[in-house]
């Protein structure tokens, strides 16, 4: 499940290793590594949704995102005022009838887009086209953000830029 230079939570290493199993991680130290993993692991979470389309894995997008903003140190306002400016709304809207492919597909675009040009209007549009998903998907905002704080107590966030190379 792990390995391959994926960024992980913070307590993932300890877990493995209470296990008894094998673990080769290091910290992530340079701006070009963190930059490539965070990336990484934005467009990861978005396949991972889009197979198992779980709340439990849109809090790991949403994890992955409160990540990006603070790394980029964008300003939430902006965002806000960004989000809701009606150039980008408009172009990213999903038809009403749209079928789970299209929104599956504009997330993963999404999120493409952000990280091969990580500004703060890309950033705008994935979270877009992301409170579109949760919405499709009939999450609700607070059952997701109750067990993304579970989840925060149990692994962790990406505070601490591991990147576990095996395990």
């Amino acid at each position: 499940k792990y390995g391959n230079g994926k960024l992980v939570r913070d307590k993932v290493v300890n877990r493995i290793l209470k296990k008894g199993e094998r673990c080769v991680y290091h910290i992530a130290t340079t701006q070009k590594e963190r930059v490539r993993t965070l990336g990484d692991k934005l467009i990861e979470e978005c396949f991972e949704f889009t197979t198992a389309e779980t709340p439990e894995e849109a809090i790991d997008i949403d994890e992955a995102v409160r990540k990006a903003i603070a790394f980029y140190s964008f300003d939430r306002t902006a965002l806000q005022v960004a989000r809701g400016s009606p150039p980008i709304y408009d172009a990213l809207q999903v038809r009403d009838d749209a079928r789970r492919m299209d929104i599956q597909l504009a997330l993963i675009e999404a999120a493409e887009d952000f990280v091969v040009d990580t500004d703060l209007r890309r950033m705008a549009v994935f979270l877009a086209v992301f409170d579109q998903a949760v919405s499709f998907y009939g999450f609700d905002r607070g059952m997701l953000e109750a067990l993304r704080i579970n989840k925060l107590r149990e692994l962790g966030g990406f505070d601490e830029w591991i990147i576990l190379d095996e395990s």
